[in-house]
């Protein structure tokens, strides 16, 4: 009877110590989980492994990742676009190399016969805009003459346009001036001899 009283009273005392704990089945979680165990709760609630990702992320990166995220400087571009787009602009550059080249055509193994059929070019074009110019002037000017003789109006005081004076004519080059201008900066450029200041020169250096 003794040995009895004493069981319960031991029981108990059992059961007060850990009455708050008591009537909740706690989940039972395998002695090993690979990384979730580090991060289970306090009330033993297993983390999904997709989980474990999101809390280490910042911390855990793989060196790939760690690459893939890390910024990195824009690469240099090259100045492969140094041909003027405007007609004016290129016209004066092809002056520009052409006044100019005579200067590095032998440390530039640039031909003589190169250098000339160059000139040759830049000269040609630079006739074709200036006889486009003239004309397209002309245009308008005839335009508003047959738009006064036809709907009436005050003729200016120099009367009707008169022909434009065209500039002295130069040898034709076949077409292909730009075609031939940067076949020509391709042979150059590479050349042991050839510098940034020498193509600013030239007026081949890119912006």
């Amino acid at each position: 009877m003794g040995t009895r009283v004493l069981t319960i009273a031991i029981r108990e005392a059992i059961l007060a110590t850990h009455a708050p704990t008591l009537g909740t089945r706690r989940p039972i979680v395998p002695t090993r989980v690979p990384t979730v165990a580090t991060h289970q709760s306090v009330v033993g609630i297993r983390i999904p492994a997709f989980a474990t990702h999101v809390l280490t992320v910042g911390t855990h990166r793989s060196a790939s990742e760690t690459d893939y995220f890390t910024l990195k400087a824009r690469p240099t571009m090259a100045k492969t676009n140094y041909v003027n787009t405007s007609d004016e602009g290129f016209s004066a550059q092809l002056q520009t190399f052409k006044n100019t080249v005579g200067a590095y055509a032998v440390a530039l193994g640039v031909a003589p016969a190169t250098v000339t059929a160059q000139a040759a070019d830049a000269d040609y074009f630079q006739y074709v805009l200036a006889c486009q110019a003239m004309m397209r002037n002309g245009g308008v000017q005839w335009t508003g003459w047959k738009d006064l003789m036809r709907d009436g109006g005050t003729p200016p005081p120099g009367g009707a346009p008169v022909a434009p004076t065209f500039p002295t004519a130069v040898p034709a080059v076949a077409p292909g001036i730009e075609v031939r201008f940067r076949n020509l900066v391709k042979q150059i450029k590479p050349h042991a001899n050839y510098n940034e200041a020498i193509g600013e020169a030239l007026g081949i250096e890119g912006p």
